[in-house]
């Protein structure tokens, strides 16, 4: 079989599908997987950190969303270019598969597909479902949902347990923290300068322990607060945390739930359709961990940080694929098992 996996946008759309590729190919039958995406740099960074080289639609965004008149234009006939594409793209690869992985880019999929007749399974890693799935339930395509289980059901990347003291080499963090408490402060991909800027009260409330934040140093003057920068390879930094404090994006709060990771979830406000907050709520529902919105204070985080400390969780590491053999078996439960399927081109 040929699998096309399409994803982009954010890490929270790239690494489900790069969990979920990793698990076919060790997994399933599979000739070739190929991934799709678009052509911000930053999706390419996150590809290439994992060694894929992706295929790339000519398209940087979704032409909603945005107030530039002139780069909805722009974005909007780049749409349409990738629509083009894709088209291409099917009929030189022939894929017997399309998972689409949310963002931008599965909407040129969906089309491209559909009109061939490839067949289409999305994953939808949100609980709240995004504009393409929304159109792809319409048309009556298969929609594999997250969080509405007993686990997030998000494909997640294998997590590997570091030694202490390896993973302090590797950050090039100093041996003075050894035996300190370590809180790591996620603020996705795209990085949060609302939730970085509120370090500057609750750093003071606990001097004694590390702030570990995965962001550019932004103006935070702390002995206890150590910038790091993005971390594609996260299996360093988890193996260290005590705590975690991150927005609410689905790919890492189901990477969270599967290692089992005591966490404070703050959700970004202005997500669309507010999906963060309600991947926020099932997490708390699912794994007993906290919620606090932006608009509540610093002394709310303070507090909801000291009632993590008091909940003791053994980490879990290994693989997880339960998410990734749910949605192949979706997929099998479909279209039936190993047999070609017929295109128009």
């Amino acid at each position: 079989m040929n699998i096309f996996l399409t994803a982009g946008g954010t890490g929270g759309h790239i690494f489900p599908a790069v969990a979920f590729g990793q698990w076919l190919g060790g997994e399933k039958d599979t000739s070739s997987i190929y991934y799709i995406c678009g052509n911000r740099s930053l999706e390419l960074e996150i590809y290439r950190h994992s060694g894929i080289e992706p295929l790339i639609l000519p398209i940087e965004g979704s032409p909603f969303g945005i107030s530039s008149f002139f780069n909805k234009i722009k974005r909007t006939f780049n749409m349409l270019r990738s629509c083009i594409y894709m088209f291409y793209l099917i009929k030189k690869f022939k894929p017997d598969a399309c998972f689409m992985f949310g963002g931008y880019v599965s909407f040129p999929a969906l089309l491209a597909c559909t009109v061939v007749g490839v067949p289409v399974v999305v994953h939808e890693q949100n609980a709240v479902a995004g504009r393409v799935v929304r159109l792809a339930q319409k048309i009556g395509k298969l929609v594999v949902k997250s969080w509405n289980s007993e686990t997030s059901n998000v494909p997640v990347r294998e997590f590997l347990l570091w030694g202490r003291q390896a993973a302090f080499e590797k950050l090039d963090i100093s041996n003075r923290w050894i035996d300190s408490r370590i809180i790591g402060i996620f603020g996705g991909s795209l990085t949060s300068r609302a939730l970085i800027n509120v370090l500057h009260t609750v750093v003071k409330s606990f001097p004694d322990d590390l702030f570990l934040v995965l962001s550019e140093k932004e103006g935070i003057e702390s002995k206890n607060a150590l910038f790091i920068g993005r971390q594609w390879d996260i299996n360093p930094v988890l193996s260290i945390v005590d705590l975690v404090v991150c927005r609410g994006g689905a790919s890492t709060l189901a990477e969270l739930e599967a290692y089992n990771i005591s966490t404070v979830v703050v959700p970004w406000e202005k997500s669309s359709d507010d999906h963060q907050a309600a991947n926020a709520e099932r997490f708390s529902e699912i794994t007993g961990n906290y919620v606090l919105r932006e608009n509540q204070d610093a002394e709310q985080l303070i507090r909801l940080i000291s009632l993590s400390f008091n909940r003791q969780r053994e980490k879990k590491s290994g693989a997880h694929d339960q998410a990734s053999l749910n949605l192949f078996r979706a997929f099998e439960d479909k279209y039936g098992t190993g047999r070609k399927y017929e295109r128009t081109v």
